[in-house]
This record gives C-alpha cells, structure tokens and sequence, in this order.
C-alpha cells in the first residue's frame, strides 16, 4: 500500500515545520487576547482549546491559532507555522502601558505533529491516549515519560488531531508512533490530503490577502463578543452580505499552479491558492472564487490568461 493510501485508510503523522507556540500570562492575559482576536476567549475553560483568527484593521488573516488552557494560569498559543515571531510583535505593539500582560515565546521548546487517518483514534487508544471527548476537549497525560498535549483539529482547522510535546523527545515520540503503525508524512502528501479535505494551509490561504469569512473560518468568529481588531469590517461582511468572494474546491482539466487566474467571460473571477494530483479526484485545487461563480457545478476557466486557459468546474467540499 502507498504512502497515499495507507494515510487515508491506516495512519499517519505530519510534523508541523516551524511550528509556533507562545504563552499569554499576567492578570489582564485573558482581555487582552479577547480584544485582538476573533472568538470570545471569555467562554474557554480550562481544559478546552479553541480556534481563533488574529486579524488586522482591515480584518485580514494575520493568523490562526488554536488557543487553551491546562489550568487557570497562561494561555497557551499553537499558531500557524512561522508566523509566531510575526504574531507576537503584532500583539507587543498592541499592549497598553496599564496592560499587565507577559508574552513568551516558547516555540523552540516543543514540537507539534498532526495524527490523521481512518485508522488514528484505533492506534491512539493502543498507545493508552485518551481521545478527546468533544471538539473542544484538550487532553493532557504521559506519553514515553513526557507530558503530552490532544486536541482535535478535524472539523476546525486540521486532518485529525493535533499533538504537542517536548521537542526534545521528538526522535522517541514519532518512534512510538511509528512503532504503532503510523506512518510519516512529507510536505507534498501533507498538502494533498488538505486540498482534498477542503482545508487551506498557511502558505495556501490563510495570508493577508484574505478574511476569516473568505477562507471558511467562520466557527472561529464570535458575533456576540465586544469589539476586537478587524471586528467593524467582519461585522459588515456578515451584515450586509458582504462577503463577496470565498473558498471552494475545483475540478481541473489539467494541473494548475498556485496564483493561477480563474476566468469567466473575460473577466478574472478567481485564483487558485493550491492545488495537487490526486489519485482518486485527479487535478484539483482551492481557490478564491467570486460570487456567484462559487457555486458547486460553475463552469470557469483556468489559465494565466483567458485565451490559454482550460475548463474547470467548481466542486463541493471536501471533494468526493
């Protein structure tokens, strides 16, 4: 079985590369954090994480971070791969001088990797890895003498679940993940199974060209939290029905690269963001597509310009 197929029906393991994590604490860590992002932190308890957009003025995606809490302490960030230098010099600038707010980054000190296929809640139960019991769950317990943190990040932004531990014991963790049946994942195969799962990445759609609206991160906004960074424009977008363009799946007639246009009747309606082989749905790709050219079964065109592009078609998420 390859490498392909044995992660869609046995297990496998991605390491996340560059992967960012940084601690909020002090006595304001909590109302701080809730005034620049886009879910309300008031409703986490300890022991839940929750998944969170950090936009900019203009509402635009800076970046998405799963946020928890072990106890009632600090607030615990696993932020987007290489953007948590970026993240934390934005949230310095926006503390005030009567914030009592410490942030930490502690990126270096832990690895993160993502567990997914049929087979990973069977393979995480053998090791003795209590499975999350809802989305929000967070489970913390031993695992090769090491602390160990579960969360699910299927359904929210991810393939299954998410693990985080001591960087200095990824060789004997991914070990005993391999010695239970997973397998690891490179990078290409990693960004296929997210194209197919409809899920953008951060190289591939969550950048500053878009909204949380636009890319399917509407389960990380609160409509009833008070005011936050970027919140004016999303509660436009919501509104008044002004989210003009967003993230759907395409069928291609033949492979495409990232930044590609999308044509209708000689007008540019879309760019692809990613896009991959796949061996059970062919050339496909994410995209931003304008309305109402978003629509599952729309006809487009797929080409640096118009006169030398080839059909594509819009396809349901995740693709089937």
């Amino acid at each position: 079985m390859d490498a392909y197929q044995f992660a869609i029906d046995q297990a496998g393991f991605y390491l996340i590369p560059q992967s960012g994590f940084f601690y909020v604490s002090g006595a304001d860590r909590k109302d701080f954090l809730q005034r620049q992002t886009t879910n309300n932190l008031k409703a986490l308890l300890p022991g839940q994480t929750q998944l969170n957009v950090l936009t900019s003025p203009t509402a635009r995606i800076l970046d998405v971070f799963y946020v928890f809490l072990v106890d009632d302490d600090a607030l615990r960030v696993a932020s987007l791969p290489g953007r948590s230098a970026a993240t934390l010099a934005f949230l310095q600038s926006r503390i005030f001088f009567m914030d009592k707010v410490l942030l930490e980054d502690v990126s270096a000190s832990f690895a993160q990797v993502e567990l997914l296929g049929g087979q990973v809640d069977t393979l995480l139960k053998r090791l003795g890895i209590e499975l999350p019991g809802s989305e929000e769950a967070l489970v913390v317990q031993q695992l090769a003498d090491e602390t160990v943190r579960l969360w699910r990040t299927a359904g929210r932004l991810g393939l299954g679940y998410r693990l985080l531990f001591p960087a200095a014991s990824f060789s004997s963790i991914t070990q005993i993940l391999e010695q239970s049946g997973m397998i690891a994942l490179d990078e290409p195969l990693y960004q296929l199974l997210n194209i197919e799962a409809g899920q953008p990445t951060a190289e591939h759609g969550l950048t500053e060209k878009y909204t949380p609206l636009e890319t399917g991160l509407a389960t990380a906004i609160s409509y009833s939290k008070g005011c936050y960074t970027g919140q004016e424009v999303i509660a436009r977008q919501t509104n008044y029905d002004k989210v003009t363009q967003q993230l759907c799946g395409v069928k291609l007639a033949a492979a495409a690269p990232a930044g590609t246009p999308l044509w209708v009747e000689g007008r540019q309606v879309g760019v692809i963001t990613s896009s991959g082989r796949s061996p059970r749905f062919g050339d496909i790709a994410l995209a931003i597509v304008k309305r109402p050219h978003h629509q599952t079964g729309a006809n487009l065109w797929v080409g640096e310009t118009e006169q030398a592009s080839l059909p594509a078609v819009v396809a349901a998420l995740p693709f089937k």
